[in-house]
């Protein structure tokens, strides 16, 4: 059979029209790849979208505050909008973008500028701009790599980030650095990150000692093609003058809480650059969301740089993508930042804007509302009509002939069929079993004598059975008492067992058959009953 499935596309969803900014041409000369003058990333394209409305909440906002403590600035739906440290109504910094993405906003020292990350040049790039929003700037163009996770130098001169190239490792993989960004155009310098060393997240201390920054061994694409993340995820520090760095936070430390993952991101200094807040998961604590219970909880916590002591500030927090790809903002928890005074925290959480006080743990909320206005591209993907008409299935499994060889019972969606030999050419088969059409039934195997046929079933709800049918059709009878994943029956000389295997139990927690750790066959009495061991295959 074939399957049609239509995947929609990511897509920068904004308003308005504006000219691409002109970057200098000292910026240009560090792309390696040539700016298109005609092609305006800003400009929707195709028939667009309009959609508008007035909203309190959001997903994956990343916050900071003003050194003065009177504002916030937030990224919601890729615009930046700032509101009154006490809520209200929020105003768009970015409307004038287009189409364009922004996200990740970082207040300077001196509260006069933003930066943020932006593709409106092409690719996701750094960008300042004044508090207001006004004189947005390009500080440096690379069309290959991307930048995210902006932090201001101690002298405001400059920008640290994070910078992601391609790489050879697998298309879940990218190479993660930190760099150095001069806002008067000079050239970026590499200051943190190997192939086989990934690091993120910058956060320099006020007086320009210290670079504190999230460290990882390079994600690894298994032989099969799956995905795995490093379990070395740690927090460390860099002298900027020296270039010396240590730990903060030691793998080793996860000992503690005898269970993985105890991963530590998302590191964010204090003002006095004594306490240190990071992301980490809660030992033993789950979150539940949408009816699925998740066995991990994100916590913020708080490590006083001078006795060592750590503690639990809230929880639970934004869920980390430490486990996923964090494709679009190139974060694993939202972006989140300290009041001025060190008293307070800001950061997203539910959908809210949240201010944690540092001192009891206290959360309020601050209640915003922000007008959204934009335009939405039109896909670019074929439009897909499925009918519900007969079809030809274009991949049958598991033919299985009768001993007389006039029968032919094979698989196809889920669903045995039977297809008499003298049929004629055109015909359609008849389905072989009564039963749930939400159950597949697989692997059908006949009886000695022609008269019976035993079969799999699976269901994701209830695990899998081995059955029993008539050869001509008809109301199936179960032979297993207890759920397995069984597959591939086949039938004793005598009629009298059917023997069959029986896995680890990996497509109950999401896996695939092929992910059992080991396979076991076992017998069952062709009549009904408790399946008995035959032989353990593979380790155990």
């Amino acid at each position: 059979m074939n399957f049609r499935i239509s995947v929609s596309i990511l897509l920068c969803i904004t308003s308005g029209c504006a000219s691409l900014p002109q970057a200098p041409p000292a910026m240009l000369a560090a792309s390696t790849t040539i700016v298109d003058p005609s092609w305006d990333i800003t400009r929707p394209r195709g028939t667009p979208r309009e959609i508008d409305f007035v909203t309190g909440e959001g997903t994956w906002m990343s916050v900071d505050a003003s050194p003065d403590g009177k504002t916030i600035v937030f990224d919601l739906l890729a615009h930046l909008y700032r509101v009154g440290i006490d809520g209200g109504r929020a105003e768009c910094l970015t409307q004038k973008s287009g189409i364009a993405t922004n996200f990740q906003p970082r207040f300077s020292r001196d509260g006069r500028r933003i930066a943020f990350v932006s593709d409106r040049a092409g690719q996701n790039n750094l960008w300042i701009m004044g508090a207001d929003g006004v004189d947005p700037r390009l500080v440096f163009l690379d069309l290959v790599s991307r930048h995210a996770e902006p932090a201001w130098s101690a002298d405001g001169e400059s920008l640290f980030a994070t910078r992601f190239f391609p790489n050879t490792r697998g298309g879940w993989t990218k190479t993660a650095e930190i760099w150095s960004f001069p806002l008067d155009g000079g050239e970026p310098v590499k200051l943190l990150g190997t192939p086989d060393t990934q690091v993120w997240s910058p956060s320099p201390s006020s007086d320009g000692k210290y670079l504190y920054y999230h460290q990882a061994t390079a994600p690894i694409v298994s032989a099969d093609g799956f995905y795995k993340i490093s379990d070395q995820h740690h927090l460390r520090r860099l002298e900027l003058q020296s270039g010396l760095t240590e730990s903060v936070t030691a793998p080793e430390s996860r000992s503690y809480y005898r269970r993985n993952p105890f991963y530590e991101v998302a590191p964010v200094i204090s003002g006095d650059g004594r306490t240190l807040a990071f992301v980490r998961n809660i030992p033993g604590a789950a979150l539940k969301s949408g009816g699925q219970t998740f066995d991990q909880q994100a916590g913020l916590w708080l490590r006083d740089l001078e006795t060592g002591r750590e503690r639990l500030l809230m929880h639970p927090v934004t869920p980390t993508q430490i486990e996923m790809h964090s494709m679009f903002h190139q974060n694993f928890v939202p972006g989140y930042g300290w009041m001025a005074d060190g008293k307070s925290i800001v950061l997203s959480q539910g959908g809210k804007l949240r201010r944690v006080n540092v001192s009891d743990g206290t959360v309020s909320t601050l209640a915003f509302e922000a007008h959204v206005k934009r335009s939405i591209s039109e896909q670019n993907h074929p439009h897909r009509r499925i009918d519900n008409e007969p079809f030809i299935v274009r991949v049958p499994r598991w033919p299985a002939r009768s001993p007389d060889g006039n029968v032919l019972i094979f698989e196809g969606v889920g669903t045995l069929w039977r297809r008499d030999r003298w049929a004629r050419p055109d015909s359609t088969p008849s389905v072989l079993a009564e039963g749930d059409r939400d159950t597949f039934e697989l692997s059908p195997a006949w009886s000695p004598d022609g008269r019976e046929i035993a079969y799999a079933t699976w269901n994701d709800a209830g695990g899998g059975h081995l059955w029993k049918v008539a050869a001509a059709g008809g109301k199936p009878t179960r032979l297993t008492t207890r759920p397995g994943e069984f597959l591939n029956p086949v039938w004793s000389p005598d009629g009298r067992s059917i023997v069959a295997v029986k896995g680890a139990g990996a497509m109950l927690r999401g896996l695939t058959m092929s992910d059992n750790g080991w396979f076991d066959l076992v017998r069952v009495p062709s009549g009904g009953g408790e399946d008995s061991l035959v032989y353990r295959m593979g380790p155990q």
